[in-house]
């Protein structure tokens, strides 16, 4: 009976709140009945009602390793169906962009009380998409044993957007990545990411891997590319300087919030054009058909420089220029022959030479292999 009366009381008080004017005339007594059987009112109690999410609902985009928290009015258990991650789309509309939609049951960390805590999962999920987080019907249970209605919330992840199949750089030359974002509890369409975003650069696949993992035993933000974000414009700058080294092929593009943070999320790839590192040799007299291999090969110059004595290295690319070569575009854009027949006839039998290249005249050459000289050595 205590409940009827506070259920009536609760009617009566949102009834006077409310405008009545269409359905009663003014000066007109309102009377309301209300048949709530026993039976009913006990079927409804105890069913656990949600309260609040943390970060509020108004918190539009989260971090890729956010720690969610879950009120409820009274305290709570684990019910028998799941809390699902589900992947909507791109942030920014259509796009290149891989998706997933395999839905990812979340973990739960801790229930205590009325609330519940867990985390995103990073590592399993991509930058700059829209998810949903359905709460299943059952998921958490009163403690008297009634289940949870269901809910969902929806929200944007943080990082950067790929729109594009790859970004192009050239071995040799300064590379820059243009990209726009989501940044955490940014609530309008475009954001600029994070000033301490970081993006590296590894082989495919490397993104989420680390430690001894990577070559130089640091992870994959061994080198990194630091933000730059241009004023009154939308998109945010990685650059990195002539210091690539890598050799030329298709790279995977990691993304972090912060040198704070420990994962790397895959954003999109990166073609890195030029020639690969090599060694050759030619007979003198000989055509010398010199191939240099390499990804989506374009124009260059090819310089051969003096080697120091302990053989052709990086270093003899600054000075000791013997001869420079044009070379083509690659047809097949993998591979080009470079006849040096004519340009070594009157190098010495015996000696070594390093082979530096160029995208163009100004360019710091980079090493991309040594070159050495057979032949007879001449009359004694």
């Amino acid at each position: 009976e205590s409940r009827q009366a506070a259920m009536m009381a609760s009617i009566a008080e949102e009834l006077q709140q409310m405008d009545l004017t269409d359905i009663v005339l003014p000066g007109r007594k309102l009377q309301v009945g209300v048949d709530v059987s026993d039976t009913v009112e006990e079927s409804q109690a105890g069913f656990p009602q949600l309260l609040r999410w943390m970060p509020a609902l108004e918190v539009q985009v989260m971090a890729l390793d956010e720690h969610l928290e879950v009120t409820f009015n009274e305290p709570v258990q684990l019910g028998n169906s799941s809390i699902v991650l589900f992947e909507e789309g791109n942030a920014f509309g259509a796009g290149s962009a891989p998706t997933s939609n395999v839905p990812q049951t979340l973990t739960v960390d801790s229930v205590a009380g009325a609330a519940l805590t867990l985390r995103l999962p990073a590592l399993k999920m991509l930058p700059a998409k829209k998810y949903s987080i359905v709460l299943e019907p059952g998921c958490v249970m009163s403690l008297a044993g009634y289940g949870y209605e269901g809910g969902i919330r929806e929200f944007v992840s943080e990082g950067p957007a790929m729109e594009q199949d790859a970004w192009s750089c050239t071995l040799a030359e300064s590379c820059k990545i243009l990209s726009r974002g989501m940044t955490r509890g940014n609530e309008s369409e475009l954001g600029f990411l994070t000033p301490e975003s970081q993006v590296a650069v590894v082989q495919p696949g490397w993104c989420n891997k680390a430690g001894l993992l990577h070559p130089k035993g640091k992870g994959p933000f061994a080198e990194y590319w630091s933000a730059n974000s241009e004023p009154n414009n939308s998109l945010t700058e990685y650059t990195i300087g002539v210091s690539v080294q890598a050799n030329p092929g298709m790279y995977d593009l990691c993304w972090r919030p912060s040198p704070n943070q420990s994962f790397g999320v895959f954003f999109g790839r990166l073609s890195l054009s030029g020639p690969r590192e090599g060694s050759a040799s030619c007979m003198l007299g000989s055509t010398c058909p010199l191939t240099i291999s390499g990804h989506e090969l374009g124009d260059g110059i090819l310089a051969m420089h003096a080697a120091s004595q302990s053989g052709p290295d990086v270093a003899n690319c600054k000075s000791g220029r013997v001869l420079t070569v044009s070379v083509p575009t690659s047809a097949s854009g993998t591979s080009v022959d470079v006849p040096l027949g004519q340009q070594i006839r009157g190098l010495k039998a015996g000696s070594s030479y390093a082979l530096c290249w160029s995208p163009r005249e100004g360019s710091p050459p980079v090493f991309i292999g040594g070159l050495r000289i057979r032949g007879p050595l001449g009359i004694t």
